[in-house]
């Protein structure tokens, strides 16, 4: 249903946009004969994208369920849409068999909550994206359980870092050094390695992964990424003139960067407000920012009355996924429409942690 809403939405109020790009230039693909259509794949330009790999890559991926299903948008987007609902429901799964006292705050984010629905939904690479981070994720607890792991999970999780790896890097840099730091806190906790031997542990596996990074992409060097980000934003800023625009621009140095990550990090956990303007449609997210902002402090005041300062390990890697793609994304993506989408991949994360004690709470009273 969020798939075909989705389409809808796109062709009745955007009058096309990304999704029915994609499956546009898909079916030029999907349509061939089987020697036309695998001979296609090995070509760099694919229908109306020129230089967007990730777009090129997907349109791929998406041509490959129209030739095995001869489907229309709404059959490969709901084939699309299922994918994405198994990788929720596995992270599900996991969490029900290890956690099972945070049942319904994973339910709440990452079955029910409207846009962890609607944005793991469609013809979208975001669909890929989000799936594969929370298979990924899921896959981890596994791991950090010692839970039997199945040979095609094996298959799964490392189909899922190859998608993220070609369609959204930026995303497996970041879950990369968060996934590593909690399985090594684990074991490490568990042999009795002190607090400090740890986080020089950590330390070091983040500077591997910023050295790695450049290597995935150039913009990832860390003394070049003041430049890029104020160069997108400047790119952004001249093409979007609107009122969804977020007011974030930054000087192509590390003090201005520092300076305006702490209002970057509130727009992106709670932006946008019910105070920012923008069209009928952004009345859902704003909604529900405000729910999380309720959610945010609730939960903050009882960690506060409860003096509840050690926290789960899972609980502050989740934490680091969250805040790190909360800082980023407003600056690389100054606007609150892109903004919405983008963060996707840490919504269901967010919306589980802060309703974590409330539903504690409300359980309590229950019983």
């Amino acid at each position: 249903m969020a798939g075909v809403a989705v389409g809808l939405i796109y062709r009745v109020h955007y009058y096309g946009g990304d999704t029915w790009a994609y499956y546009d230039a898909a079916r030029l693909l999907g349509d061939l004969p089987l020697n036309e259509w695998w001979s296609q794949l090995g070509k760099e330009e694919i229908g109306a994208f020129e230089n967007q790999p990730r777009a090129i890559f997907f349109t791929k991926i998406v041509s490959g369920f129209i030739f095995v299903t001869r489907g229309d948008y709404w059959v490969v987007s709901s084939y699309l849409s299922f994918i994405s609902f198994l990788s929720n429901w596995f992270f599900y799964r996991q969490t029900r068999s290890t956690l099972p006292n945070i049942k319904w705050p994973v339910i709440i984010g990452f079955l029910l909550f409207p846009s962890s629905v609607f944005w793991s939904a469609g013809i979208l690479k975001g669909v890929i994206t989000n799936a594969s981070v929370i298979f990924v994720s899921a896959f981890s607890i596994k791991l950090f359980y010692r839970k039997k792991i199945h040979i095609l999970e094996i298959i799964m999780a490392g189909l899922a870092i190859i998608l993220l790896f070609y369609i959204k890097y930026y995303l497996l840099i970041v879950l990369f050094p968060v996934v590593v730091y909690a399985l090594f806190d684990h074991r490490a906790h568990r042999f009795g390695l002190t607090k400090p031997l740890r986080g020089s542990v950590y330390v070091a596996i983040l500077l591997t992964t910023l050295l790695i990074a450049p290597k995935i992409n150039p913009n990832l060097r860390i003394m070049n990424l003041p430049q890029v980000i104020h160069t997108n934003q400047l790119q952004i800023q001249k093409a979007n003139a609107s009122s969804s625009h977020i007011d974030l621009l930054i000087e192509p140095n590390w003090s201005s960067l520092l300076l305006t990550a702490p209002k970057a990090l509130v727009f992106g956990l709670f932006g946008p407000s019910i105070f920012d303007a923008g069209s009928i449609w952004s009345w859902v997210p704003r909604l529900e920012n405000l729910v999380l902002f309720i959610l945010a402090l609730f939960s903050f005041g009882l960690l506060f009355r409860k003096k509840l300062w050690d926290p789960d390990i899972l609980v502050i890697a989740a934490l680091m996924f969250i805040v790190i793609l909360a800082i980023l994304l407003p600056l690389a993506a100054p606007n609150f429409g892109t903004l919405v989408r983008y963060r996707a991949p840490f919504t269901p994360f967010l919306v589980t942690l802060v309703t974590i004690l409330p539903s504690w709470i409300l359980q309590r009273r229950k019983e």
